[in-house]
């Protein structure tokens, strides 16, 4: 893998690893596209699309529209209701040179050597990075805690993919009741599937103990 951080290392159902995004050591995200590509790896079988892993002409998906770190990336193959229409790794918000970043992404892994690329879902309500993304069965992506340009992400933001790609909506559902930048997340196996978030960080670095359930009953 190209050297990076503030990436996001999604697994995938076929046992491999999409990276997205972060800085590397020449770019600190440089618009000009000197940032990391994405990369699909596959440590098991020893195979993948970094050129330091191997010379694979399929690997020709594009970019992430815009450089970014500090996003928020999960597959929801392993996770939506067999009946979504929708697969792939969502990714949304991080921060470049300018801040803060609402827009969203989806990036279909069925289509990762055929020269699939990032289709734009409509954005956020909120801006953040630093936060969590959470996949649930009925076709929805949650949007949890992170940081925008002026501090901590109250806002718990969701992604209806019910209706497929076009017909993909946001709202806001909920508040968290303190700042948590970069929390741990549990998405619980009960039949609302409900969230817990616990620890992180306030806006001025200093560790919470916090922990939040978020509760499903009702949709919200």
């Amino acid at each position: 893998m190209r050297a990076r951080f503030a990436h996001t290392l999604t697994p995938l159902a076929d046992g491999g690893l999409l990276v997205v995004g972060g800085a590397d050591a020449g770019s600190v995200l440089d618009p000009t596209g000197l940032a990391p590509a994405p990369e699909w790896l596959h440590p098991l079988q020893g195979k993948g699309c970094a050129a330091d892993v191997v010379d694979d002409s399929r690997c020709t998906f594009g970019a992430v529209p815009t450089p970014r770190a500090g996003h928020l990336a999960v597959d929801v193959d392993t996770v939506f209701d067999a009946s979504c229409p929708v697969r792939g790794v969502v990714v949304a918000g991080g921060a470049d040179l300018a801040g803060a970043r609402d827009d969203a992404y989806l990036f279909d892994v069925r289509e990762l050597f055929g020269g699939g690329a990032f289709v734009a879902l409509p954005p956020l309500p909120h801006a953040r990075a630093h936060g969590v993304a959470v996949a649930v069965a009925d076709c929805r992506v949650l949007f949890i805690a992170g940081s925008d340009d002026r501090g901590g992400v109250l806002a718990i933001d969701e992604l209806d993919l019910s209706g497929g790609v076009d017909d993909a909506s946001v709202r806001t559902i909920a508040a968290l009741p303190a700042e948590m930048i970069d929390p741990a997340v549990l998405a619980t196996h009960n039949a609302q599937s409900d969230i817990v978030v616990a620890g992180g960080r306030d806006d001025v670095g200093a560790p919470t103990a916090l922990t939040a359930w978020i509760s499903r009953a009702g949709g919200t």
